[in-house]
């Protein structure tokens, strides 16, 4: 099975970071593929800017 794990959270050695690393870990160890995404750490902003809007989604042709 293939499972994305995906963490927010700006303390590295804080109580979600154990749980999310536990859970890898023990998936992994019964064989599923793993996609862990650390937001914090990529440095991810959840911010959709409006340039960032395709004009045909806002019903725009031009």
């Amino acid at each position: 099975m293939q499972v994305s794990v995906i963490l927010a959270h700006p303390e590295k050695g804080s109580f979600n970071h154990a749980i999310a690393n536990t859970v890898v870990r023990t998936l992994r160890n019964n064989g599923h593929n793993i996609y862990f995404h650390d937001l914090y750490a990529e440095k991810f902003n959840p911010v959709l800017l409006a340039d960032e809007i395709p004009k045909k989604a806002l019903g725009q042709t031009q």
